[in-house]
């Protein structure tokens, strides 16, 4: 399925990006199960892809992508009719006007639960299931440059820096903590946690 895409995977999405992607998948075969705030929306989304493909196997259903309960309650229904998800994309999210200096505490905090805690909702229930299966399935959270546009005009640059396991002096703290104080064996436990195979 394909949350928004896959042999078995679910898509949380609304409108515009979230329906072109689900038809992209389908025409790769995808079986898809959408969710949508909006039941009418999601069933209007799906009726291109059914007129095209009249055989092509696609589900829709209500979810609140904010909601842990509406989200269980999605996951529940895909594994219940598919079986497995291999693909999951998180598409949900919304862009008031302004930036950080002018939003108020009320619509950050509407925006961070539909933007990220979403996603940590689907991937805390997905996550399990995917590991579960054959290698290979697929997390997609679709991104945007909604924030990047209020902040570089003020020619101000905008970094994210993924460090990596570097070793520094709380690794020793965590090996207290965790290995009773066992420094070499919890560093080449810290190595094989890194891509690198090294801190």
């Amino acid at each position: 399925m394909i949350p928004a895409t896959g042999h078995d995977s679910r898509n949380t999405t609304g409108w515009g990006n979230g329906t072109t992607t689900i038809r992209l998948f389908a025409r790769q075969g995808a079986i898809i199960f959408r969710c949508n705030i909006s039941l009418p929306a999601a069933e209007k989304a799906a009726s291109p892809i059914r007129a095209e493909n009249p055989s092509h196997n696609i589900s829709v259903m209500h979810g609140d992508a904010t909601s842990s309960s509406s989200v269980r309650s999605v996951v529940d229904a895909c594994i219940a009719k598919y079986g497995r998800i291999d693909i999951l994309v998180n598409n949900v999210g919304r862009s008031e006007p302004g930036g950080p200096p002018e939003l108020t505490e009320e619509v950050w905090d509407a925006q961070t639960d539909i933007n990220l805690k979403s996603v940590y909702l689907f991937v805390h229930l997905v996550l399990p299931i995917l590991e579960k299966q054959d290698k290979g399935s697929v997390v997609v959270k679709i991104a945007s440059v909604a924030g990047l546009r209020y902040i570089a005009k003020l020619q101000v640059a905008l970094n994210a820096v993924v460090p990596g396991l570097i070793n520094t002096p709380v690794v020793k703290v965590l090996a207290d903590k965790y290995a009773e104080g066992n420094y070499e064996a919890f560093g080449e436990k810290r190595d094989e946690q890194d891509p690198m195979g090294k801190m």
